[in-house]
């Protein structure tokens, strides 16, 4: 299956890894526990691509080059659990002694636990580096748990210490670039820096894979201020095309709504938010909001993974009707009941 775009976007650089959701707010469904794959159901096809551990694996070849491709992936279900804030690791740090904490232990035992080990997975693989792997013994279930770093975003959280603001934000903007509502896995490109401002790795091919640069996501959760997500200005998909990156739904009109809260899509990554480029201007690194600054990541993804209406195949994307637009489309999902 092929499938034609005219969205246009920015060719910019970087197979980065970005992880998971952020607290339970973005969190929902829990995916695979020891590999995430892309099934090769993206809407143009595509090689098929997996994560094992902190290691991309394309078409069964591992990519062993710093940092690497991301699969998002993570499903929105609600508030349903307290947030980062509340697990004691804010001020422990990622570490045997916070995870020791009893506070910790609590937390992670409030609810549904396969949740809490799906917040940790993609918590651990934003904080830490690449090889570096976590485990931790639940004292209450006896089951042991395993965690593998991925971007290194948070080396001074990672190492033990309190995070720092600068890591809180950009370990809530790594996480929230990944949700998906529906738990479909497709790849995505991240671009930005770490929290001491080092930036993440570009990859040879990066720039005609992933040609559309989407938008930024920036909050801090961990403060209870919010995830927030912004359109870069070129990012445009035709109603006849539809996305499963429907969590950053970016339509006109709709400011501040999202189908998963409490990610708030704030319009324009170049208007009123004033998002900085970088000095290469490659990504955003930082986003204004509500007469604050934060720290940004950027995100881009490839034309094949997005759907058209008529092309046979009714996506999750996609809607029943009398129409040939995504919201309404005859040929892929025939007439509504």
């Amino acid at each position: 299956m092929t499938m034609t775009s005219r969205r246009s976007g920015n060719s910019v650089g970087g197979w980065v890894v970005g992880w998971g959701a952020i607290v339970v707010g973005l969190l929902g469904g829990c995916g695979p526990s020891t590999s995430e794959l892309d099934s090769s159901q993206s809407p143009g096809g595509g090689p098929l691509l997996a994560m094992e551990g902190a290691r991309l694996v394309v078409d069964g070849n591992p990519w062993d080059k710093p940092v690497g491709l991301s699969l998002n992936g993570l499903s929105y279900s609600g508030l349903s659990k307290n947030g980062l804030n509340h697990n004691g690791l804010l001020n422990t740090g990622l570490s045997e002694n916070g995870f020791a904490a009893s506070s910790f232990r609590e937390w992670f035992n409030d609810g549904s636990t396969a949740l809490s080990d799906e917040v940790m997975r993609y918590v651990v693989r934003c904080a830490l580096a690449k090889n570096k792997v976590l485990t931790w013994l639940n004292p209450v279930t006896q089951e042991k748990h395993s965690w593998s770093g991925g971007l290194g975003l948070a080396p001074d959280w990672a190492s033990g210490n309190p995070a720092t603001e600068k890591e809180q934000q950009i370990i809530t903007a790594c996480l929230a670039a990944h949700v998906n509502k529906y738990g479909a896995q497709i790849p995505i490109s991240i671009l930005g820096e770490t929290a001491q401002g080092i930036p993440l790795g570009l990859q040879e091919g990066e720039r005609e894979v992933f040609s559309l640069r989407e938008g930024a996501f920036f909050g801090n959760l961990f403060q209870e201020e919010g995830a927030f997500a912004c359109q870069d200005s070129t990012f445009n998909i035709p109603p006849q095309e539809s996305s499963l990156r429907t969590c950053a739904d970016f339509q006109p009109g709709k400011k501040g709504e999202s189908q998963c809260t409490p990610l708030q899509v704030v319009g324009f990554c170049n208007g009123a938010l004033r998002c900085e480029l970088d000095a290469t201007r490659t990504y955003f690194h930082t986003c204004q909001y509500q007469g604050k600054t934060y720290r940004a990541l950027t995100t881009h993804l490839r034309p094949l993974d997005f759907a058209r209406c008529g092309d046979g195949v009714c996506q999750l994307s996609e809607s029943c009707g009398a129409g040939h637009l995504s919201n309404s489309c005859a040929a892929d999902c025939g007439p509504c009941p």
